[in-house]
């Protein structure tokens, strides 16, 4: 059972993640960063203690959860020796990667955006969690059941696929979103006009698969109404390729 945690990183999901356990009374221990003063803000918040030398470490604790950039989690791992878990937040990176700091290792991964100035409820957001062993796997389960109700086991190539799918389904999107938002202002159109239009297609996700809700002219083929919407976009190449990008292959995937 995991009763104490410290935190390698100060970030968006280190701060949400602290602050979720430490509202589930489990003992948040250490905040490592190397910006003492983004530690000592997020260890002010969870009643932990602040450091910024690796060095400090307490290496006693249940769980050390690394959560910084992708680029450094390799270079934090060798510079451990746990025997405890220790796991990752990384959608994309290897499990082993942290092979040489313990025995008992893992990875959580959140399916959401995430900013450390938002409040965030973990309860609906999907969790996924790789581990080295069944027991790590209980016990990093047993842990994350209690902020979120949609705990997940994965296996490493499952988590990388996931993990692209979820950038398409919302980097992607939301970028197209501000394109449209763009394109709206510079023809003095409120952009909130669209946004019962995306509420919608989301919700209808509950009840139809993407395939079955795919609608507009592409898929109609119309060739017509594609053609217009390009000429409106003559002066923008990057959005004009774009569109018809996507169009062509709607059309192909659809039409064949």
């Amino acid at each position: 059972m995991i009763k104490t945690i410290s935190f390698i990183g100060s970030g968006n999901l280190a701060t949400q993640f602290a602050k979720a356990f430490h509202a589930e009374d489990i003992s948040i221990v250490q905040i490592l960063s190397k910006n003492f003063d983004l530690a000592n803000e997020l260890a002010i918040q969870v009643s932990a203690k602040a450091i910024a030398a690796i060095d400090d470490l307490d290496l006693s604790v249940d769980l050390i959860i690394i959560a910084v950039n992708d680029d450094f989690i390799e270079e934090i791992a060798n510079s451990l020796n746990s025997k405890g878990i220790v796991i990752h937040t990384s959608g994309t990176t290897d499990i082993a990667v942290l092979r040489s700091c313990s025995n008992n290792i893992g990875v959580s991964w959140p399916i959401k955006s995430i900013k450390k100035e938002h409040s965030i409820d973990f309860s609906n957001v999907s969790c996924c969690i790789e581990s080295s062993n069944t027991e790590t796997k209980k016990d990093l389960i047993d842990l994350f059941s209690k902020i979120s109700n949609k705990v997940v086991h994965l296996k490493g190539k499952q988590r990388e696929y996931l993990h692209m799918a979820a950038v398409i389904t919302n980097n992607f999107s939301n970028y197209f979103y501000g394109i449209a938002e763009e394109i709206t202002s510079e023809n003095d159109i409120d952009f909130s006009i669209l946004k019962g239009l995306i509420n919608e297609s989301t919700q209808q996700l509950d009840s139809f698969s993407p395939k079955e809700m795919q609608t507009g002219p592409a898929i109609r083929n119309d060739k017509k109404v594609i053609k217009k919407h390009l000429k409106l976009l003559e002066n923008n190449p990057e959005y004009y390729n774009l569109y018809k990008f996507v169009s062509e292959s709607i059309i192909n995937k659809y039409h064949g």
